[in-house]
């Protein structure tokens, strides 16, 4: 029982790519993504999305733009 416990800590195990600490991951990176699929295909039933040539559409954009800059600073 031991071994088993040993070995999924192990497994799940994750490096930060900034501070390159290690840390417990509970759910591995593979299932965080089949799960993240899972809820988005849902979603898309309830939300209309607009087009990009929509100014609303246009103005998110310009605002992710200038967050994105800002942070490259």
């Amino acid at each position: 029982m031991i071994v088993i416990g040993v070995t999924v800590y192990h497994q799940n195990l994750q490096t930060v790519p900034y501070t390159k600490r290690t840390r417990f991951v509970f759910f591995p990176v593979y299932l965080e993504k089949k799960f993240r699929e899972w809820l988005c295909s849902g979603l898309d039933l309830y939300f209309e999305y607009l087009p990009s040539s929509h100014p609303q559409s246009v103005q998110v954009t310009q605002i992710f733009k200038e967050v994105i800059d800002g942070l490259h600073r």
